[in-house]
């Protein structure tokens, strides 16, 4: 069982700090959340991932066991609720239901951070195939499975090469069925809650233990992947050399299908199989899963020529070099489509397109910044506020009937006061 050694101090405060300042201790994820700085327990919990990773927090409850180095374990959820129920009913006016929603939120993100979560290969076109598939977002409501849901629980990691098969020339094959007859492999982590939803992936070359170090992921999930193939002994390294299976267009005996590679890199035809190379070759650097002949191209932004090798890769009718890209054009962070920057807003950490922001986004009056629509506290004189403006301002109320915020008003009542009946208000004035 991991522990510390036991130091015991009436100066056990410094300890904890400094514990958790080192790194000794595991934060906990809302550790740096103004609530929790706020709160009475901040500075006598000091609040921490229990040692041995079971997804539960360890605490000191009160002084006598602060001195001792004895701490208290308990489960996320009960430890949540308990300690804060009251404190953010009281000074953020939280009802049951957003106390449960808080409680949730909170213990997923902590169960997630220590989830030791098991790697899977994918070594075979059908298992691609699914992995891929199951890439996607889950679709809600009969929306694009493309789109990108904001519950982290719907979110997958999509990309260009887990759209539908329809939208590839080599239809119905997804181009990377053609890893499944050669050396590599698509690693990929599940969520165990949903064990139909891939949270991400990345290709790798099982038999020299080289992963390319490219993951797609989200919510934390692509770190998890990463830990697991160090685990089982991956390292980064260059694919070059690996090989895939040599597989012409069905809609097209003249070309040959492959996906797109993160990695750089071209794919030579050796006449039985294809071979990822760093020389001459085709580029693999389209998304609708057909290899290129690799050539000079003029760009219609800067008005220059180009080798395929500096393509952007967009999906622009017009050919865009990586450079004009990088300055001119962006991916949202939300759907995972290509845009200009002109038009992009920045929501957060994120960069999302317009149409995004007009769908699932507001502008915050209070602090001037445009942010995620999970993130609204709540209506104030006719517009939405975000969460961290509602939070900051003390003379904000959330009204549990309407939940409208309204700020408070304090009056100042006089009135004329006996023992045989009701009091007699004389006036009213604002404080």
């Amino acid at each position: 069982m991991p522990q510390l050694p036991k130091e015991p101090t009436v100066e056990w405060r410094r300890r904890e700090s400094e514990r958790l300042s080192s790194g000794r201790y595991e934060k906990v994820p809302w550790h740096d959340q103004n609530f929790h700085q706020r709160s009475p327990i901040y500075s006598m919990h000091y609040a921490h991932i229990d040692m041995e990773g079971k997804g539960m927090v360890s605490f000191t409850p009160d002084e006598r066991r602060g001195e001792a180095d004895a701490q208290t374990v308990m489960k996320v959820r009960k430890y949540l609720r308990q300690t804060f129920s009251e404190f953010m009913s009281t000074e953020y006016s939280y009802n049951e239901s957003s106390m449960d929603k808080f409680v949730e939120d909170w213990a997923c993100k902590l169960l997630l951070r220590v989830a030791k979560t098991p790697v899977f290969l994918a070594m075979n076109p059908d298992h691609i195939r699914w992995v891929l598939e199951h890439s996607r977002n889950i679709i809600i409501d009969g929306a694009d499975p493309d789109d990108t849901p904001s519950e982290m629980k719907h979110r997958g990691c999509p990309s260009c090469m887990t759209y539908l098969p329809e939208r590839y020339r080599c239809k119905p094959i997804m181009p990377c069925e053609i890893m499944g007859y050669g050396d590599l492999a698509i690693s990929h982590v599940v969520d165990p809650d949903n064990p139909m939803l891939v949270k991400a992936r990345c290709i790798v070359w099982p038999e020299k233990k080289l992963s390319s170090g490219y993951v797609k992921g989200r919510d934390g999930w692509e770190d998890k992947l990463r830990v697991g193939l160090k685990a089982l002994g991956y390292t980064e390294g260059s694919m070059y050399g690996a090989k895939m299976y040599r597989w012409l267009n069905p809609n097209n005996d003249k070309q040959l299908i492959a996906p797109y590679i993160d990695f750089d890199g071209r794919v030579k035809d050796q006449g039985t199989y294809l071979e990822i190379t760093d020389g001459d070759g085709y580029s693999a650097g389209n998304t609708d899963g057909i290899l290129s002949q690799c050539r000079d191209w003029y760009c219609t932004s800067c008005e220059e020529s180009f080798s395929e090798d500096d393509w952007s890769c967009t999906p622009f009718d017009d050919r865009i070099c990586e450079g004009c890209y990088n300055e001119y054009y962006m991916t949202c962070d939300r759907c995972d489509e290509y845009g200009s920057k002109d038009d992009a807003c920045s929501v957060g950490n994120d960069y999302w397109c317009e149409s995004c922001v007009d769908g699932y986004a507001f502008y915050c009056n209070g602090c001037g910044e445009t942010v995620d629509m999970d993130d609204t506290a709540g209506d104030y004189n006719g517009d939405e506020m975000c969460e961290d403006c509602f939070n900051d301002d003390d003379e904000l109320h959330r009204k549990d009937s309407c939940s409208s915020i309204v700020r408070i008003q304090t009056e100042t009542v006089t009135v004329a006061r006996c023992g045989c009946c009701d009091d007699e208000e004389l006036s009213r004035e604002e404080a």
